[in-house]
């Protein structure tokens, strides 16, 4: 079975990447949810953390 790739899948996705350290394809998957809902607040932060580190 396959998960759909919808925004909240993908975020929820992120998070949990973001705990493992995987920041390279945390920020691919951002920048896929960012070309589905632009401006959306979460990503932005999302992105500004794993840049940060």
């Amino acid at each position: 079975m396959k998960i759909a790739r919808t925004p909240a899948s993908l975020m929820a996705q992120v998070r949990v990447l973001m705990m493992d350290g995987d920041l390279e394809k945390v920020l691919d998957i951002l920048e896929e949810v960012d070309r589905m809902t632009p401006a959306n607040k979460d990503v932005y932060y999302l992105k500004k953390m794993a840049l940060e580190g």
